[in-house]
């Protein structure tokens, strides 16, 4: 993956896992393109590549389209698959208009967005026997801010243009 600018900050280049719990940045009112990832269980990953990423209808942070972090992905996938068979999708956003909760805030109703917001972020705190560690967590108001560009399945790349029929082998996608 090339190297892409800090979503936090305009002159911040850091890229690892913990950099937003370390860093306080001005830049979050920017509109940004930043990657992000979705982690879900394969038997779902065929009709999110027909249809795209459908929002969840309740979470933390109200209705969305819910992503975090490349390794967090990981352990949501993972856990999603019951170990098994299990799919990451890399995503292209684009955040907005962002509000940022303190620590491990929810807002459940998702009253950012009636405050003008097109996306909202915050700690989700550790799932027994699913994450390790606190973990940043993305909420993302439109389906038409994320576009799909990469995908893992358990362990092996997919690579984008390519859609994988589950049940036989990796076939050419169709326009």
């Amino acid at each position: 993956m090339p190297r892409t600018e800090c979503r936090y900050g305009k002159h911040c280049w850091r890229l690892d896992d913990d950099h937003w719990q370390k860093y306080n940045h001005n830049g979050r009112l920017s509109q940004k393109i930043v990657y992000l990832f979705h982690g879900t269980r394969c038997s779902s990953a065929d009709s999110i590549l027909a249809h795209g990423l459908n929002p969840s209808t309740e979470g933390r942070l109200g209705p969305g389209i819910y992503l975090t972090t490349r390794k967090a992905a990981r352990w949501v996938a993972e856990h999603r698959g019951n170990g098994e068979m299990w799919c990451v999708f890399e995503v292209e956003v684009d955040l907005g208009h962002e509000k940022v909760l303190d620590g491990e805030q929810d807002d459940k109703r998702g009253t950012w967005r009636h405050e003008g917001f097109h996306s909202c972020r915050t700690t989700h705190p550790t799932w027994d026997n699913v994450t390790p560690k606190p973990f940043p967590e993305w909420c993302v108001c439109n389906a038409a801010n994320c576009k799909i560009v990469g995908m893992v399945q358990s362990g092996h790349i997919v690579r984008p243009g390519f859609v994988h029929n589950f049940n036989k082998q990796i076939a050419v996608a169709s326009n």
